[in-house]
This record gives C-alpha cells, structure tokens and sequence, in this order.
C-alpha cells in the first residue's frame, strides 16, 4: 500500500471530475468522468458500451488527472473492470 500526501488526498478526495485516458484504435481517447475515491483507490463509470470499456479491455493501461483549486493529481495504472450486470466480474 502507497500512502499519498494530505494534499493528493485532498484533491482526490475533493475533486469531481477524473479526466481519463486510454489508448483506442483511432488514438488516444481522453474523457472527464465522475469518480469516487475509496481505499485507496478510483473507482470510475462508464458505459459497458463506452470507447474506454472497449480500450480497456484489449488493454488496461489508464492515465489521469484530478483537479480541485489549484491544485491536481496525475496517475497512470491499469483499469480493472466491473461489471454490475454481470457476476463473472465481481471480486470477493
């Protein structure tokens, strides 16, 4: 486990929007979502349709930033996907 400084949780913890990228046949593909942060980690949604559900499922490399203020945070990992309508998703 990372901990993160106050001022990146804040921002992570404060901030409404994550604008997330991910590489698509067509290029990258670069889109402002609603996110939660919790234990440690960005949950995002998105369509099961969506460019990014697709990218991520040929590959699971993610980039984003997260403003709030003045201040921002930038990442990159790997998108995991849940899928409410589906059980073969879901973790323990």
């Amino acid at each position: 486990m990372s901990f993160l400084s106050t001022a990146v949780q804040s921002v992570l913890e404060q901030g409404q929007f994550c604008h997330v990228a991910t590489s698509a046949p067509s290029g990258p593909h670069c889109t402002p979502l609603v996110f939660a942060y919790s234990g440690g980690r960005l949950w995002l949604t998105t369509s099961r349709r969506s460019v990014k559900t697709r990218s991520w499922k040929a590959d699971p490399s993610a980039a984003g930033l997260v403003r709030h203020g003045e201040l921002a945070v930038s990442f990159t990992g790997q998108a995991k996907l849940y899928d409410a309508l589906d059980r073969t998703t879901w973790g323990d």
